[in-house]
């Protein structure tokens, strides 16, 4: 379910449905988008589990809990998602509003904005990067150590058209996935 990533972040796997149903794999490299993928047991799903780090109630709550103690959200803002470092020294939880990064005390690092529910976060095996799948059918990657936004990417069901950008404006697009 939710997003799988390679160890870098540079392929990445995605459900167009819920529950990760009418998979499709975007491979940057190659500037590929495949629908029905073939299983890759490389790639990486999201951590929910670690060490010394109880994570509980965060799967639609508004009262989140770090090892017992309620982490703290706005008001009525409500928790969708989870994924750990695989160094267990932070962890993600993204929601209606945010992409909210917490060090493994519970202490917050950054949010994020989230341009729709942030309804998957998954970390890279190499720890450098977190990538969202949003409600708006986005999907963003973000630096780790302060929650810059670095890459998106929108693809269409079809298979045919999808568009990559930065923040700043470049973009890369298939033929007819500009529009």
């Amino acid at each position: 379910q939710g997003i799988h990533l390679s160890k870098t972040g540079g392929k990445v796997l995605f459900g167009f449905e819920q529950w990760g149903k009418y998979p499709a794999c975007f491979f940057f490299a190659d500037s590929q988008l495949t629908l029905d993928p073939p299983e890759d047991k490389h790639l990486l799903g999201p951590i929910t589990e670690a060490k010394g780090m109880v994570i509980a109630d965060w799967v639609h709550s508004d009262v989140p809990k770090l090892n017992g103690k309620p982490l703290v959200l706005s008001q009525y803002e409500i928790s969708r998602s989870l994924a750990i470092s695989p160094d267990g020294s932070r962890f993600f939880l993204g929601t209606e509003w945010y992409l909210r990064c917490f060090d493994r005390k519970g202490k917050e690092a950054w949010r994020v904005y989230a341009p729709g529910i942030a309804w998957t976060v998954t970390i890279s095996g190499d720890g450098r990067l977190a990538v969202a799948g949003f409600g708006d059918g986005s999907r963003r990657w973000y630096r780790m150590t302060d929650g810059e936004e670095l890459l998106a990417l929108f693809a269409q069901p079809d298979g045919r058209r999808w568009v990559v950008w930065a923040p700043e404006g470049y973009y890369h697009a298939s033929t007819g996935g500009e529009d």
